[in-house]
This record gives structure tokens, C-alpha cells and sequence, in this order.
């Protein structure tokens, strides 16, 4: 795999975890008190994922950890 594959990718919790995946908040570390907020990765770099919330009133990046979220399913 090249260095730009690699960055683009991030092994997760039980999933890797690429650019433009939806996720939604594991509750733990400080996802605890958020309950279940979905969102989209929009950058990856070294274990940081940069998540885009739906429904935020600020268009930034979260810069979260990658236990932090986990791959959303449509019967989660």
C-alpha cells in the first residue's frame, strides 16, 4: 500500500475507518455524555479522524479519537 493509502485509512475500535464513512458517537472518552450523534469523516491523519456533524451549526472538523466513533449502520 503507498503512504497515501495508509494515511487515508485508520484502524478503528472493530473497523477501519476511511475518508467519507458515516459514524456515530461510541460514548466513550468525551462522546460519553453526547448520546448517539452520526457524522462523516472527513479527514484522517495518524490516529485522529476529523468528523463532520450532522446537524451542526459550525461547519468544522471534530478532531477525534478513533475509539471515539464507530462505523454507522442503517439498523443501529
Amino acid at each position: 500500500m503507498d503512504k497515501s493509502k495508509a494515511n487515508s485509512r485508520i484502524k478503528g475500535a472493530s473497523l477501519t475507518l476511511k475518508k467519507g464513512d458515516r459514524v456515530i458517537t461510541t460514548g466513550l472518552k468525551k462522546t460519553k455524555l453526547w448520546g448517539a450523534v452520526l457524522g462523516k469523516i472527513t479527514n484522517i491523519k495518524g490516529n485522529s479522524v476529523f468528523v463532520q456533524w450532522e446537524g451542526s451549526l459550525f461547519p468544522i472538523e471534530e478532531d477525534m479519537e478513533a475509539d471515539e466513533v464507530k462505523l454507522y449502520t442503517s439498523n443501529q
